[in-house]
């Protein structure tokens, strides 16, 4: 499993609700994910931060 459906997986989102995250389509979020296209550096560390962020959010939850 690639880092973008991993965090997929781990933030419990569709392609489309991940793309509004990050700021792309769910077309795009797609070929990330099948490898068609390269996740831009600036987008990963975006989507590190969000997956982090979500995570400290449910450690605060608890």
């Amino acid at each position: 499993m690639n880092e973008i459906a991993q965090a997929r997986q781990t933030l419990n989102v569709s392609q489309a609700q991940l793309g509004e995250l990050l700021g792309v389509t769910q077309a795009t979020i797609s070929r990330y994910e099948t490898g068609a296209a390269a996740m831009p550096e600036r987008t990963r560390r975006l989507l590190r931060h969000v997956v982090a962020d979500r995570a400290v959010g449910r450690e605060r939850a608890a």
